[in-house]
C-alpha cells in the first residue's frame, strides 16, 4: 500500500474524534491526594486479566518497584505511586535548575495527571466506534528527560466474534487494532506545557472485510483528507510552501497525516511509527510480525503548534506558591512545598559550609538591625500556639490540664535548670520571676530530687521539704509526703506570679499557651525559612520577656507582649548544628559558632500572634587537621562524667 502524506487545519468544533484529542482541553479537578491515589490504584494495581488494569512502566522499572520504595505502598499503593512519581519528576526539575517549591507543585500536578481518567483514557476516542471492537489491554510507559516527562499509552483491541458468547473467554482472539497516544509535559519558567506529539492507530492486515473496514473507519476518525497531488505539481509544491510560511509567520495550525504500510512508514518517517522500548509487546498480546505487516495512520502537529489539556502557570510570593494567578493552593500541598523549599535551601547552605568554611545568614545587619524573617510564614508558628489556646479556651479538665502541664515542661527550666545548663530567664515588664528566695527553694528541692532519683532519700526528707516550702512562700498546707507535689506547688506559685501582670482570664490562657509552645514555634520558623539549628547545647542562652502597658504603651488594654529569645554564642561538647536530615556539623569542627532566634507575640484575650520573627548565624569551619579524633573525645567525655560521678559520692559521704 502506498504511503500517503497530507495535512489539513484542525477543526477548533473537535468534530473528528483526531481534533478532540489533539485539541481537547482535559484540567486537572481540585481533587484530594487522597482520591487520585485511589484512581491511581483502580487503574494500576488492579486484579490481574483484569481490562481495566494498565501495565505502567516508568523508565526501566514496574510501576509497583517504584511505588514499593514507599513506605506506605502497602495500605496505600496508589498513593505510594503518586508520591514516587511526584519526587520522581521533581528531583529531574530541580536537577534542571528550578526552584524546590515550585518544582514540587509542578510535579504533584504532572503526576496527578496519571490518576486523570479523562486524560489516561483520551486515546479511547481513536479506536473504531461500530461496536465491533473490544479492549484486550493498555500499557503507559512514563519517561523522565530533564524538564520534560513523556507518557506514552498503547490500547490494543480484538475484533468481537458473533459466534461466540460475549460473555465467554476470548484471550485467544488476535489483536485486530492498537492505538498508540504520545503526549508531553514540558517545564519551562513559571509555566509546565502540555501537548500531545503523536497519534497512531494500526490496524492488521487480513482478507477479512471486516478488518478491512477499520481502515476506512480510521481514516473517518482522523479525517484524513484526499492525498495530495505527486510532488513534481508546481502547484501542490506553492501550497505546502504556503502551509509553512503560514506556520512560521502567522501561527497556523495544522494535522500532518501519514497514511500507509508500518514497514513503509517507518523507513520514510520514523517518527510516524515510534514506540518507545517500555511498551512491552508480548504483554500487550502483540507480536513483532503485527508491527510489520500491519497498517497506519499517524496524526501529528504540523507547522503550527497545538496544545493538549493544560497549559499552568505558577508564581510565588516569597512564601505561597499560586497556579494560574489563582488563590493559594490547599493547605497540605502548601506546606509540602514550602518544606521541599526548605529543605533545598538548608542543602545549598550545607555545601556552602563545607566548601567555603563558613556560612553566615542574615546579615549584614541594617539599620533597624537583623532583618526580619518572612511574615508570611508566621502563620504556621501562630496556629501552632492557637492550637494549644483553643484546647484550654473549652474549658474542659482535659484542655485545662493539657496547658498546665505544657507550661511546667517550659518554665522547668526557669525553676530546676538541668546541671551544667543555662537557666531560663523569664521577666514581667524587666522584673525576673525567679527573686533569690524562690531559687533557693527550687536548688533545694532539686537536690532532694536527685539523692531520691539515686534510691539515697535522706533522713530528714520532709523536714527537708517544709524547709523548701518555707523558703518558697508555698502555703503552709502544702503536703510534704512526695517531692511532686511540692514541686506542683512551686510551679503553681511562680504561674501566679505571671497571672498578677495579666488578671484577664482569657488573655491568660493565651499568654501561658504562648509562653509553652514559644520555643517550638520559633523552631517552626527556622525550619519553614531555611535555617540551621543548634541542638543538645549545654550552654543555650533562652530568654523570655513578658511585656505589660505598663512597659510597652502600644498595647491595648488586657493585651500583652511577649518575646522570645534563644542564643547559641558557645557550644558545650554534646552540642551540634542540624541542616537536613543526619547532615550536621559537631561543635569541635566549628572554630565559631553564633546563632541567635527572636520572636514576639502579640497577644489578646481572642488570639496569639507571631508579628516578628529574626534568625542570625555566624558558622566557621574548623581546619581538619585540628579537630579532635572522635574517639578520643569519646574516651574524655566518659572520662570526665566518671570523675564528677566520684566527686559527687565523696562530698555525699562526707557530709
Amino acid at each position: 500500500m502506498a504511503i500517503e502524506s497530507t495535512s489539513r487545519a484542525y477543526n477548533t468544533t473537535g468534530t473528528t474524534p483526531i481534533d478532540q484529542v489533539l485539541l481537547a482541553r482535559i484540567e486537572l479537578e481540585e481533587r484530594a491526594d487522597a482520591e487520585v491515589g485511589k484512581e491511581m490504584e483502580a487503574l494500576y494495581f488492579a486484579p490481574p486479566g483484569d481490562n481495566a488494569q494498565i501495565i505502567l512502566t516508568v523508565g526501566k522499572d514496574e510501576c509497583a518497584a517504584v511505588a514499593d520504595k514507599d513506605p506506605h505502598f502497602q495500605s496505600d499503593p496508589g498513593g505510594a505511586l503518586l508520591r514516587q512519581m511526584t519526587r520522581k519528576i521533581q528531583k529531574a526539575l530541580e536537577d534542571n535548575g528550578e526552584p524546590a517549591d515550585i518544582a514540587c507543585v509542578k510535579a504533584r500536578d504532572i503526576a496527578r495527571h496519571l490518576g486523570c481518567k479523562a486524560f489516561v483514557n483520551a486515546d479511547h476516542l481513536l479506536a473504531s466506534q461500530d461496536g465491533s471492537q473490544k479492549m484486550h489491554r493498555q500499557a503507559i510507559h512514563v519517561s523522565i528527560d530533564d524538564n520534560k516527562v513523556h507518557i506514552h499509552k498503547t490500547t490494543t483491541y480484538t475484533t468481537i466474534n458473533p459466534a461466540r458468547s460475549v460473555f465467554g473467554p476470548q484471550s485467544n482472539e488476535p489483536v485486530t487494532q492498537v492505538v498508540d497516544l504520545a503526549m508531553q509535559f514540558t517545564s519551562t519558567g513559571d509555566c509546565v506545557e502540555a501537548e500531545v506529539i503523536k497519534a497512531a492507530v494500526r490496524v492488521a492486515e487480513s482478507p477479512d472485510l471486516s478488518v478491512k473496514s477499520l481502515v476506512e473507519d480510521t481514516k473517518k476518525l482522523f479525517g484524513v483528507p484526499a492525498a495530495s497531488p505527486a510532488s513534481n505539481d508546481f502547484l501542490a509544491c506553492l501550497k505546502d510552501l504556503y502551509h509553512l510560511l503560514s506556520g512560521i509567520f502567522l501561527g497556523a495550525r495544522r494535522i500532518k497525516f501519514v497514511v500507509g504500510d508500518v514497514e513503509e512508514v517507518a523507513r520514510v518517517d520514523p517518527d510516524a511509527a515510534a514506540r518507545p522500548d517500555g511498551i512491552s509487546l508480548d504483554r500487550l498480546g502483540l507480536d513483532e510480525n503485527f508491527d510489520k505487516t500491519a497498517w497506519l495512520a499517524s496524526a501529528s502537529k504540523a507547522y503550527g503548534r497545538f496544545k493538549h489539556a493544560v497549559t499552568y502557570q505558577y508564581d510565588n510570593d516569597n512564601v505561597h506558591v499560586t497556579r494560574n494567578r489563582g488563590p493559594a493552593l490547599d493547605a497540605q500541598t502548601q506546606r509540602k512545598a514550602i518544606d521541599e523549599w526548605a529543605r533545598a535551601t538548608l542543602e545549598k547552605k550545607e555545601r556552602t559550609l563545607r566548601t567555603d568554611r563558613n556560612l553566615h545568614v542574615g546579615n549584614p545587619l541594617t539599620f533597624w538591625g537583623v532583618p526580619s524573617l518572612p511574615k508570611g510564614t508566621y502563620a504556621y508558628a501562630t496556629a501552632h500556639v492557637a492550637e494549644l489556646a483553643q484546647a484550654a479556651d473549652l474549658g474542659s479538665s482535659e484542655g485545662d490540664a493539657k496547658l498546665f502541664e505544657e507550661v511546667c515542661a517550659a518554665l522547668d527550666g526557669a525553676l530546676f535548670p538541668a546541671p551544667g545548663t543555662e537557666r531560663v530567664v523569664i521577666k514581667i515588664d524587666g522584673n525576673d520571676i525567679m527573686d533569690a528566695r524562690m531559687r533557693g527553694a527550687c536548688q533545694r528541692l532539686r537536690g532532694v530530687e536527685t539523692f531520691a532519683a539515686e534510691s539515697e532519700v535522706p533522713d530528714d526528707f520532709r523536714e527537708t521539704l517544709r524547709d523548701v516550702v518555707r523558703i518558697g512562700g508555698l502555703p503552709s498546707h502544702t503536703s510534704v509526703e512526695q517531692i511532686a507535689t511540692v514541686k506542683t506547688a512551686l510551679f503553681s506559685a511562680v504561674i501566679g506570679r505571671i497571672k498578677e501582670a495579666c488578671p484577664n482570664e482569657a488573655t491568660q490562657r493565651q499568654m501561658f499557651a504562648t509562653i509553652a509552645r514559644g520555643p517550638a514555634a520559633m523552631q517552626i520558623v527556622r525550619d519553614i525559612n531555611g535555617e540551621p539549628t543548634v541542638k543538645d547545647n549545654r550552654n543555650e542562652k533562652y530568654r523570655v520577656a513578658i511585656s505589660t502597658r505598663k512597659t510597652m504603651p502600644a498595647l491595648r488594654d488586657d493585651a500583652v507582649g511577649i518575646s522570645f529569645y534563644s542564643g547559641h554564642t558557645r557550644l558545650s561538647a554534646e552540642a551540634k548544628v542540624y541542616f537536613f536530615g543526619d547532615k550536621f556539623f559537631e561543635s569541635d569542627s566549628l572554630t565559631t559558632t553564633r546563632a541567635v532566634t527572636t520572636a514576639f507575640f502579640e497577644v489578646t484575650d481572642k488570639n496569639t500572634r507571631m508579628t516578628d520573627a529574626t534568625y542570625q548565624g555566624d558558622f566557621v569551619l574548623r581546619d581538619k587537621s585540628k579537630v579532635p579524633d572522635r574517639k578520643l573525645r569519646k574516651e574524655f567525655r566518659e572520662m570526665r562524667e566518671t570523675v564528677k560521678l566520684a566527686m559527687k559520692r565523696n562530698r555525699r559521704k562526707s557530709v
